[in-house]
């Protein structure tokens, strides 16, 4: 097609090349799932959260730390 040509209809007149957007969707759509996975997790790690302070506030007794400390270390106890 030249400038100044008379056109159809739904005549194709360009056609682009969409193959480097699709590329950057599909990798922008698996970061969001990604990023929902984290979002659930943290979630979660929210609501054990809520319990064990809902757990230490019923108890009678003061609420003491889970983790231990032994020659300069951490663990669980």
């Amino acid at each position: 097609m030249d400038q100044g040509d008379l056109v159809q209809i739904d005549q194709v007149v360009a056609r682009l090349n969409d193959h480097g957007v699709k590329y950057e969707v599909e990798i922008e759509v698996a970061d969001v799932t990604a990023h929902k996975g984290g979002v659930e997790r943290l979630q979660a790690d929210i609501a054990h959260a809520k319990a064990n302070l809902d757990f230490a506030s019923a108890s009678e007794e003061p609420f003491e730390p889970q983790v231990g400390y032994r020659s300069g270390t951490a663990h669980r106890v």
